[in-house]
Formats: structure tokens, C-alpha cells, sequence
């Protein structure tokens, strides 16, 4: 009378196909004490039964513990329970112990790019960041990328390659009524037939209510989390503190799905950087920096999105979009991130080459006078540009390419 086991996540399920009987085990931990808790639930599909047995906890480890629940369970519905219980503790603290197995990796020739969900802001199955200060627009592009990823929404006016998932928003410093209407707006914007998006309201940090988050996202199938906002997320701790920021992903990496997490600048803001701990931006996989510029009573955002780190390969160039808001109505829209004047010192030496030859042919020389740079680094940018088909050279000059011919 062995049962079938399946593991996902942290839940354990066992099944006995005699007599029927179904068993959930969650929230399984290990005290100081040495003894081992567990949540169970028991089930049964026998007909003319009603399908709940028991919702209790046990010490797996306790033998007293384990007959007194079997003489429990037996005067409900008559079975081998101490058998089964038995069976349950066992490979309960087995599979709780012994993590993910070992397994052989090899080295290929040919390996697969990393995949996203919405390219190249969401590395499938990776914690991926972006930050900026208050009011950059950071939850609507958010609820923009859930929105994209739900339906899916391939042919997006963002023109963002997109695979279908399923989204959870993760709420830590809104509620419901404000989050919905955002949802809403955007909706409209996107001028799309109304689409929910799975949500919610949470007041405990991640890693004190993680076992409740496996499970919804076990039962609801959810492909990505969306953690607005980090802050509160990891506040079991000062943000500043390197143990903060490890548990928090710990935490994340045992819901095992894509995550998009948002938080806010660091204080000294030229750093670039997101706020608190170093070890955010090191366990993060890819971060976006958000700036926004925006003329006093004008109901349109830009933002720029400046890509600061990536350990999936190289950074991305820099994105522009702008949010307009408008009775009851978000749009969001793609724009070119040069066209905006306040961004320019945020893009690299080769896009602020480029941006400057849109004038016309220029000397090295002007070039490194205009940006204020060596003359080396501009002559190596330009020599890169031109090995990629972005420049040409004239004579002692240099020009875009599709302007001018060498």
C-alpha cells in the first residue's frame, strides 16, 4: 500500500488508492528543538463521503504525536492509518531534506539564448528588477508588461516580443481599489476587452508567508510575481543589511517562477542604483533604472529605461516610452529615448555619438570636444559602431550610415 507522491514547491500530496484517501502536507519546518511540523489535510473521494477528513498539524518526529492522530483519523474513516501516517512522516522529512537532486550538466556547442516573457524586461524564471524614484511610472509599466503577458499580447503597440503567462501582483503598498483602477485605465489605453489580473493585498513580508505563496501560486498556475514594492516585501530587516536582501531571495527562489520586482532609487542617486543592500542589485539577474521627465500641469510622462545590469548577457539599449493620462484613460506609448533632452546623460558614449551625428559629418576630434571625452574613447566607440554597420568613415570624418556612403 505504497501512495503516489508529487512535489510542488514546498507541498507534498499523497494518495492511497485504498481506501481513496488524499493527503496535502505544507508548511513543513524545522525547530531548534529538533522536531519537525507539518500542516496536513486529509481528503477522500470515496462516493457517498463527504471529500474533508482532518485539517491538523503534526510533529512528523513524535511517535506519541503520530499514533494519536491515527486513532483520530480511524474513527472518522476506517483505515491502515498507522501505516500511513507513518509513510506520510518518512518521506515528508526525506523529500523536505534532501532539496532538489543532483544531476549531471553538460557543455554544448549550441547553447539556447536566455528566454523571456516580455522581451528584454522579464528573463523567464529570474528576478529581475526595476527601479526609480516615486511617481516614474514604475507600477503602471508593471501592470503594462502583466497585461501584455495575460493575454498574450503579441502584436502590442510597444512593439515588446511577448509569451503568454499568467501574472500574480503582489500588492505591499496600495490596495485593491487603487490597483484596479490603474488596471483599468491601462485597459482602455490599450483599447482591449476588460482582462483581470490575478492580485493581491499583502501585509507580511515575502519570507514570513511564503508557504501561503507557494500554494497560490501552485493552484493558480502562475507563471510570473510582481512585488510592488521591495521595501516592504523584505521588511523583516534594515534594507541596508546584506541578510536582508539574502533572505528575501531566498524566499523568491522557492516560488521558482519569473518575478519583477520594484523598488525605489538609492538615496545617493548618481550611483544608479537601487536602494538598500548591495546584495539586491547582486542576486538580482537584471535591473532597469526608470527617469522620468515631465512639464509642470502637462498630463504626459517620459520615461527612459537605462539598463544597469545583466547577468544573462549583454545590456540592452536604452527604451522609451510615455504615459499620458487622460479621463480615465492610461496610454502608454513607445518613443525614442534620445528625442528627450533630459535623458541624454543617462545614454552611453555610443548612442550620444550617434545622437550628435544626426547633425552631420564630424571629426574625432569635434566629437570628443563636444561630449567632453578622450579623443581614444571616441575613436574606439567609433571603430565598434562602424565593425556593426552603424557609421562610416569619410575622408577624416565620420557619419551615420544610410546618410552618407564611404
Amino acid at each position: 500500500m505504497k501512495p503516489a507522491i508529487q512535489r510542488h514547491n514546498g507541498r507534498i500530496e499523497f494518495y492511497w488508492t485504498e481506501p481513496h484517501v488524499y493527503a496535502l502536507v505544507r508548511r513543513i519546518k524545522e525547530h531548534s528543538s529538533g522536531a519537525i511540523t507539518a500542516e496536513l489535510e486529509f481528503k477522500t473521494d470515496q462516493e457517498d463521503m463527504p471529500s474533508h477528513i482532518l485539517h491538523t498539524q503534526l510533529n512528523l518526529l513524535a511517535a506519541r504525536s503520530k499514533k494519536e492522530l491515527s486513532k483520530e483519523l480511524d474513527e472518522i474513516l476506517p483505515a491502515d492509518w498507522g501505516t500511513m501516517v507513518e509513510q506520510l512522516s518518512v518521506n515528508s522529512i526525506q523529500l523536505y531534506r534532501q532539496g532538489d537532486p543532483p544531476k549531471e550538466i553538460w557543455s554544448d556547442d549550441v547553447v539556447p539564448d536566455p528566454a523571456f516573457i516580455v522581451r528584454p524586461f522579464l528573463y523567464e524564471h529570474k528576478p529581475n528588477i526595476i527601479f526609480g524614484e516615486g511617481g516614474t511610472g514604475k507600477s503602471y509599466f508593471a501592470l503594462s508588461l502583466a497585461l501584455l503577458a495575460t493575454l498574450p499580447f503579441t502584436n502590442n503597440p510597444l512593439n515588446l516580443p511577448v509569451i503568454k503567462a499568467r501574472p500574480l501582483y503582489l500588492d505591499y503598498e496600495s490596495d485593491e481599489d487603487e490597483i484596479s483602477r490603474r488596471l483599468s485605465s491601462l485597459v482602455k489605453g490599450f483599447n482591449l476587452p476588460q482582462t483581470p489580473i490575478l492580485y493581491r493585498n499583502c501585509k507580511l513580508p515575502l519570507s514570513d508567508e511564503i508557504e501561503e505563496m507557494e500554494n497560490i501560486i501552485c493552484e493558480n498556475k502562475v507563471d510570473l510575481v510582481i512585488v510592488d514594492s521591495l521595501g516592504v516585501a523584505s521588511a523583516n530587516g534594515n534594507l541596508n543589511d546584506a541578510s536582508t536582501a539574502t533572505i528575501f531571495f531566498s524566499a523568491l527562489r522557492k516560488l521558482n517562477v519569473t518575478s519583477l520586482i520594484i523598488t525605489h532609487t538609492s538615496k545617493e542617486s548618481s550611483n544608479h542604483s537601487a536602494f538598500g543592500s548591495v546584495y539586491f542589485t547582486n542576486l538580482a539577474r537584471s535591473i532597469w533604472e526608470f527617469r522620468k521627465q515631465q512639464e509642470e500641469g502637462e498630463t504626459t510622462i517620459d520615461i527612459g529605461l537605462f539598463h544597469r545590469k545583466n547577468n544573462q548577457g549583454r545590456l540592452f539599449p536604452p527604451a522609451g516610452f510615455s504615459l499620458t493620462f487622460e479621463d480615465g484613460k492610461t496610454t502608454i506609448k513607445r518613443e525614442d529615448v534620445r528625442t528627450v533632452p533630459e535623458f541624454l546623460e543617462n545614454l552611453g558614449l555610443k548612442a550620444k555619438i550617434a545622437d550628435l551625428l544626426k547633425e552631420g559629418k564630424l571629426s574625432v576630434e569635434k566629437i570628443a570636444n563636444d561630449l567632453g571625452v578622450g579623443i581614444n574613447q571616441v575613436r574606439t566607440r567609433l571603430y565598434e559602431m562602424r565593425r556593426n554597420g552603424k557609421v562610416v568613415r569619410i575622408d577624416d570624418e565620420w557619419g551615420l550610415k544610410g546618410v552618407y556612403l564611404e
